[in-house]
């Protein structure tokens, strides 16, 4: 009351401090103490755990307070490509960093494991399950234990599965606080490599499937299967992500299953020691399939604007300007293709290589003349924003159509090569927009098409 302001933080830092004093160096104590004294108690938590988490070490931290969030962490950014986030990999990342604001070389064992655009899990920290979850239809026989599936006397019929979730949806969370929105970390025509130590006990034929599943439709697409006789300490599994009719996926995993009868049970263990997920992408995404959950359509993140779905296409209502993302955030070479009706307003975007509301590639659609291609760096985009990447390689083309009428393909194309930036980009000022299904293509780079 005392001290205005938007947020009670002198409290906070009163409440945090006496956390830690009481708390006598004890993880769950302090942390427990900051959440018993009310205020903003996922903030004071959350800062107290960190520091005693980084005081007490992994050997500090009960197994209560790390198994259930099983290394996953959901943000909520602009970007729902980075929304999705594993403590291992972000560890990693937050080294890379440190050497670097240090101005030291950052050796090649924290390097390595930093790939952007790239799903890359190793489990080399220490009791690490970068998020891979399990389920079983009869937990009896098989159960997930410190990052290892047991299996426990499984006979033939008996199923488990080990997934990695790269597309989160509203069925997955308890409630709706901070809205949180997602773009799939991993999508058809990539490629997969999951490595698997196996350790026989006993019994007959373990059988591995490797197999994704459509989260639109809730379809699983099983792959070819591998058997396995003996123990092997390098079983491993690579395959390419299919099609999956125009939806997301979201579950990349294995099928595990025992062909013994019973008297034959099978038992053993079963670590997974690598997940890559990597590569260009080919596949299609249908508005007419889509749902609008957390307030926008996925797999979209949407900055502004009204944002919905009409008779199989995404819509858009705004008074100025709004943007809606979707994709890799890391992609590069990249070519889109678009088709666009505005149906009221001066100009619309496609945008290409997004990193922000501000910055990116963009080729504006002005109502009834051909388009135009250009740079949006933004006002607060740095000065050297070609030298970074942005202003090379892609091309973009974008075609204003009236409705019930295709695009003519080759209107308003113009070498690709050409760059030059146009004035008054940032501002759409488009009151009502359709887009339809998009394709996707990549060989070596990316091919996007709206339509």
């Amino acid at each position: 009351d005392r001290y205005g302001g938007v947020c009670h933080i002198i409290p906070n830092a009163g409440v945090c401090a006496l956390a830690m004093c009481y708390g006598a160096g004890d993880f769950a104590r302090t942390v427990e103490i900051a959440t018993m004294c009310s205020w903003d108690t996922d903030c004071n938590a959350g800062n107290v755990g960190t520091i005693l988490g980084v005081a007490c070490g992994l050997e500090g931290l009960p197994a209560h307070y790390r198994d259930p969030i099983n290394d996953e962490i959901v943000l909520s950014g602009i970007s729902g490509y980075l929304n999705i986030l594993d403590i291992p990999s972000y560890a990693w990342e937050l080294a890379r960093w440190g050497y670097r604001m240090r101005g030291e070389p950052v050796p090649e064992e924290v390097s390595g494991r930093v790939r952007e655009g790239e799903v890359y899990f190793d489990f080399s920290l220490p009791g690490s399950t970068h998020g891979l979850c399990f389920a079983c239809d009869v937990p009896t026989c098989a159960r997930l234990r410190d990052g290892s599936v047991l299996l426990d006397r499984m006979v033939r019929g008996q199923k488990a599965k080990l997934f990695y979730k790269p597309f989160w949806r509203r069925a997955d969370f308890s409630d709706e606080r901070y809205m949180p929105v997602f773009s799939p970390r991993a999508y058809p025509g990539q490629q997969v490599e999951m490595r698997l130590r196996y350790e026989k006990l006993a019994g007959e034929l373990l059988i591995l499937t490797p197999y994704v599943r459509n989260s639109l439709s809730g379809a699983e697409i099983s792959l070819s299967p591998t058997l396995l006789d003996a123990s092997d300490a390098d079983v491993a599994l690579r395959f390419v992500l299919p099609e999956v009719d125009g939806g997301l996926i979201d579950e990349i995993g294995v099928r595990i299953e025992s062909a013994a009868p019973g008297k034959f049970a099978l038992s053993g263990t079963l670590r997974p020691t690598l997940l890559r997920i990597w590569g260009p992408a080919c596949y299609t995404l249908r508005p007419d399939l889509l749902k609008k959950e957390f307030g926008s359509v996925i797999p979209f993140s949407h900055n502004h604007g009204a944002w919905d779905l009409e008779g199989g296409r995404l819509t858009l209502l705004c008074e100025e300007e709004a943007q809606a993302f979707t994709g890799n955030y890391f992609m590069r070479n990249c070519q889109l293709e678009a088709h666009i009706t505005p149906r009221n307003g001066t100009q619309a975007l496609v945008a290409l290589r997004a990193q922000g509301a501000r910055r990116g590639l963009c080729r504006a659609v002005w109502c009834g003349v051909r388009s135009h291609y250009g740079h949006a760096r933004g006002r607060n985009a740095p000065a050297g924003a070609d030298a970074a990447g942005l202003g090379a390689g892609p091309g973009i083309h974008a075609s204003p159509t009236s409705p019930g009428r295709p695009a003519d393909p080759d209107r308003g194309r113009e070498n690709p090569g050409s760059h030059r930036r146009l004035p008054g980009l940032r501002h759409g000022g488009i009151r009502h927009v359709c887009h339809g299904p998009r394709r996707f293509w990549r060989p070596d780079h990316t091919r996007v098409h709206i339509r």
